[in-house]
């Protein structure tokens, strides 16, 4: 499972084959390019990730609060495999439908969507 952690929208893929760093960053990127296709969010990933594709760091959980939203993310998407039979696409595109208080928008809406939050912030980054 891949996921931004300002929106948690998320992708899930087969690690089959992926034994380092730069077979994960490959294996990564092409399915999130194909996962973003599929979901309308093509341009998101020409505009804003592949031109820093080339910058890749790996980095601890900056807080215990992504930690739990990452452990609800794993869970949901075990289930999603396990019980549903369901393909890691469509896990992914379960996950972004998840409500989450983390990631609402502001104090009056009290849950955010990953899909939702994500779109948000392509539409407020600049090119």
């Amino acid at each position: 499972m891949l996921s931004n952690t300002k929106s948690l929208y998320s992708i899930v893929f087969k690690a089959q084959g992926v034994t380092n760093e730069g077979r994960f960053i490959t294996a990564a990127l092409n399915h999130l390019r194909e996962f973003m296709e599929a979901d309308g969010l093509l341009h998101a990933y020409l505009q804003h990730i592949a031109p820093s594709s080339q910058r890749v760091q790996f980095a601890k959980a900056f807080s215990r609060g992504v930690t739990g939203m990452m452990n609800e993310l794993i869970m949901a998407a075990t289930n999603d495999l396990v019980n549903y039979d369901l393909s890691p696409h469509e896990v992914g595109l379960d996950l972004n439908t998840l409500l989450f208080s983390a990631i609402a928008a502001n104090p009056a809406e009290k849950y955010g969507r990953p899909r939702e939050v994500f779109q948000k912030l392509v539409l407020e980054r600049p090119n």
